[in-house]
């Protein structure tokens, strides 16, 4: 089948806000068409110099001509994108919704085999990439490809020689650009794939922390996020050099329409074939030609992406998930380019007529007075907008690991009320920085084109008074209209280098954080009883440890018990230092655990937890994460002792089957054992269970069971448990209670003793007796 246009694919993706649409295209188009009046004003002022005329109200007006054409021009730009940004957040809030209401539909199983990170990529980032295309791509495209055809149009009617001659130089630099986008989909695609790589490695990378810091594999595991960057960054790197040369001569050609206008125009002009009239207007209205289809151009990558992009979409309504991402812009090439070219020709300017010059300068220090404003503006704004970002990215992510609640308790609609309020906020925010910026936008242009108006009437009155010379008077004309090109140029990629610099804040503030202190020894104790010796700890400024003093033999069991919130994860998570102690201090071995390295002391202890982590990987690879180096029959070994070889050998893969995300395609209890058989791979002397058999169906807690007493021979072991089987064999057992022993002894000691320990107990036996 014909793959559909990607213009008419964009504009069926708006479907619900045509008539805004249309309105801004028409607001464009009308506002490019005001904007040739200052190039037909320039013409008749430069033909009035060179008549003679010396009638100085007739070159007022002219300038009032222009300045109106620049006026409205830049008044209905204003308004055309500010239609077509309000109608964009309504469509990109839109197009989430719908996606959103769609997954709860779509196969369970298809979901959970995709990615976090793809899932994300698509209903944020993608989506977030139709910004550009719909609120600049369809009103400015249009405008600024139908505004050098009405010049055409014009010139062909003038003198069809002279149109002809205004058009040499532009197929010939927009060859150069189309050579660049014959391979664009492909390279696009390619984009796609090392993209999507990415966002899943740090999708992963920090959903399996807590595992990677438990089993020491933060080099290995960084390595694999730091590969899918690399690659990242490598393809994008070399795709942009390919397009470096095409690009650069693309939009160094086209503007060049001087070089055929003037020799030819002059042979022309002196042959008696060319009047002079239509030699001079031909002359100024070229210079209106290339630079709105060079801007035009600027989105034909834009429009490539859309049929990939709109196609993403569309798979996400046939449950195809593809990956899509967009390619950033040079931005200092564009600001140190234009900044520099803004100097050499105010140097230029300057040198032939010093008042000329100044009057340039004050519009150019005007342009960047308004533009410092405005990047003050978007600095105080910055936070908030990162805040609502990350609240998008934290909800939607929540929604797609819940989809199995979700589909479970029938919410399919729009999602709840968390995600609904995130993309209200993200369409607001987004539609108030718009509304904030169209004013300094509006009166940046403008500052610009006053001046420009400025220097033509200063020139002509220069030239009437007889302070400029005629040649120095019509180029002051022409340059009325190229010396502000640049700074603008620069001016763009300010505005573009305010979201890099925001996205480095962003990425600052994760830098600032502090580190833990890594300046521990590499040690390896001959035991490994453990000691809390007056522990202190809290979250924030919420106790969660109060003077906490215990000890835990070398080769014992210990259980902790307590109600919900009494700090049982806490103190473990003490041991495998995930945090430092506030007060006190924690031993293994009779050595401070500060005084370990982070590797050396990760080599002591394995940990279970509850919430069960295992990557997006092969089984065999998931296991070996407790030892890289393991062969293939210690792998099979330590899933016999687990309890798992059977059921991972029954599947079709056996070890090679890759499981998805968070191992979302295995039961509780075959997740279980797996995490335990990569612990048995690890063989560490300490071992420590954060309520891993809470979850577990009976079906699979013998099976579990018998892992774990084959995980804890001859270990010193610390685990937390609901379950009374597992407690009341424990050498020890520790009642935990807001934030402090209450109790401490045996089974046997504590049940005859009134407190939390014997409700534990009484209420254990009393569930034990239903039945169904």
């Amino acid at each position: 089948m014909k793959q559909q246009n990607p213009m008419l694919r964009l504009w069926e993706l708006g479907e619900a806000q045509h008539g805004s649409l249309i309105q801004a295209i028409l607001s464009a188009v009308v506002g490019v068409l005001c904007g040739m009046a200052p190039y037909f004003a320039a013409a008749q002022i430069i033909l009035g110099l060179l008549s003679g005329n010396q009638e100085f109200s007739f070159y007022l007006t002219w300038c009032a001509v222009a300045l109106a054409g620049f006026l409205l021009r830049a008044s209905l730009y204003s308004l055309a994108l500010s239609i077509s940004h309000k109608a964009t957040f309504s469509i990109l809030k839109s197009i989430r919704e719908k996606i959103l209401e769609k997954l709860p539909r779509m196969p369970l199983g298809t979901i959970l085999d995709t990615s976090s990170g793809q899932m994300k990529q698509v209903i944020v980032d993608q989506v977030e990439s139709m910004e550009r295309p719909l609120a600049h791509l369809l009103p400015e495209m249009t405008a600024n490809v139908l505004g050098p055809v009405c010049i055409l149009v014009y010139l062909f009617v003038l003198d069809w020689r002279m149109a002809l001659l205004s058009l040499v130089s532009i197929p010939v630099g927009m060859a150069f650009m189309m050579a660049v986008m014959a391979g664009y989909g492909k390279q696009y695609e390619g984009s796609v794939r090392t993209t999507q790589a990415m966002n899943s490695a740090i999708v992963e990378y920090i959903g399996g922390i807590e595992v990677i810091k438990a089993f020491n594999q933060g080099k290995q595991s960084y390595a694999r996020f730091s590969d899918s960057v690399k690659a990242n960054a490598s393809y994008f790197y070399h795709w942009m050099k390919s397009c470096q040369m095409p690009i650069s001569l693309s939009k160094a050609i086209s503007p060049t329409t001087m070089i055929t206008i003037l020799p030819a125009g002059w042979l022309l002009y002196a042959g008696g074939s060319l009047p002079v009239d239509t030699f001079i207007t031909t002359i100024v209205l070229s210079l209106g030609i290339a630079g709105p289809l060079l801007a035009a151009m600027d989105f034909v990558d834009s429009l490539a992406k859309v049929g990939t992009i709109v196609g993403e979409l569309t798979g996400i309504a046939t449950t195809i998930l593809d990956e899509v991402e967009s390619a950033g812009a040079m931005v200092l090439v564009t600001i140190l380019g234009g900044l520099i070219n803004s100097a050499v020709m105010l140097l230029c300017v300057l040198f032939w007529d010093w008042r000329i010059g100044l009057l340039a300068l004050a519009g150019m220090a005007l342009y960047l007075l308004l533009l410092s404003r405005m990047e003050k503006q978007s600095a105080k704004i910055a936070p908030k907008r990162q805040r609502d970002e990350a609240r998008l990215v934290e909800a939607v992510l929540e929604q797609l690991q819940g989809m199995s609640v979700i589909k479970s308790f029938n919410l399919t609609g729009k999602g709840d009320k968390r995600v609904r309020q995130a993309l209200e906020n993200s369409r607001s925010n987004n539609l108030a920085v718009e509304k904030l910026f169209t004013p300094y936008i509006w009166a940046q242009e403008m500052a610009l084109h006053l001046f420009s108006v400025v220097i033509l009437v200063a020139a002509v009155w220069l030239y009437l008074s007889g302070g400029l010379t005629l040649a120095n008077a019509l180029m002051s004309v022409i340059i009325s209209f190229l010396i502000f090109s640049q700074i603008q140029s620069a001016g763009s990629g300010v505005s573009a280098l305010r979201l890099v610099g925001s996205s480095i804040d962003h990425a600052n503030q994760v830098d600032g954080i502090p580190e833990m202190d890594q300046d521990g020894a590499a040690l390896h104790p001959d035991s490994h009883d453990i000691v809390f010796d007056h522990v202190d700890f809290s979250y924030g400024s919420r106790p969660i440890l109060k003077d906490v003093s215990l000890t835990i033999p070398d080769r014992t069991t210990t259980a902790i018990v307590g109600p919900s919130g009494s700090g049982k994860t806490t103190l473990c998570n003490l041991i495998a230092r995930f945090w430092d102690v506030e007060g006190g201090r924690v031993a293994i071995g009779g050595r401070d655990v500060r005084e370990y390295t982070l590797e050396s002391l990760m080599d002591q202890v394995s940990m279970v937890f509850q919430r069960v982590y295992l990557f997006h990987d092969t089984i065999e690879n998931n296991i070996k994460f407790g030892c890289p180096n393991a062969t293939h029959e210690q792998v099979m070994d330590a899933a016999k002792k687990a309890c798992c070889h059977d059921f991972i050998s029954a599947l079709p893969e056996g070890y090679d089957t890759v499981i998805g995300e968070s191992g979302a395609t295995l039961s509780g209890g075959e997740k279980q054992r797996i995490s335990i058989a990569r612990c048995l791979l690890k063989d560490a002397p300490i071992v420590i269970f954060d309520e891993a058999t809470a979850n577990v169906d009976p079906e699979n807690e013998d099976q579990l069971q018998k892992a774990m007493e084959a995980l804890t021979r001859e270990k010193t072991v610390l685990m937390i448990a609901h379950r009374l089987k597992t407690v009341r064999s424990a050498d020890q057992i520790l009642v935990l209670d807001q934030g402090r022993i209450v109790q401490r002894g045996t089974h046997g000691e504590l049940i005859g003793q009134e407190g939390i320990y014997r409700n534990f107990v009484t209420q254990r036996a009393e569930a034990g007796k239903w039945s169904l």
